[in-house]
């Protein structure tokens, strides 16, 4: 493995306000990124390029801040595509979204660590060893 793709294996994006993760290329869920998980209606989706805070819609819900996302399709879905869309979603309910904070990285195998030079600097010496 280079060092390369160690770096991308070992990080997540860690959600905040949604303006520097890309909805569907980063890895932002812990199951990675959502163009893999459900390619079929990432190959239909509307909203490939948009960061979350694009495709997301803010409201105040019961007297707490939450966000919702909107996603559109090039076209009609098939009904076996609705069971993909019901999973999608409830994978996305379950992120933590806070508006006040800025998108930063944490490392999957850090005890969720934020990530620094100096943690990177310490997974690579490791991975010379």
């Amino acid at each position: 493995m280079n060092q390369s793709n160690l770096f991308v294996s070992r990080i997540n994006w860690k959600l905040g306000d949604g303006n520097r993760i890309r909805s569907w290329e980063d890895r932002w869920i812990s199951d990675g990124p959502l163009k893999e998980k459900f390619p079929r209606l990432y190959l239909i989706s509307l909203c490939k390029d948009k960061v979350i805070s694009e495709v997301g819609e803010w409201a105040n819900i019961a007297g707490s801040e939450t966000c919702t996302c909107n996603l559109s399709w090039r076209r009609e879905l098939f009904v076996w595509e609705e069971e993909q869309i019901h999973q999608l979603t409830t994978l996305i309910v379950g992120a933590q979204w806070k508006r006040s904070v800025s998108d930063g990285w944490i490392w999957n195998d850090n005890n969720l660590k934020e990530y620094t030079v100096r943690s990177r600097y310490k997974v690579l010496s490791e991975f010379g060893s």
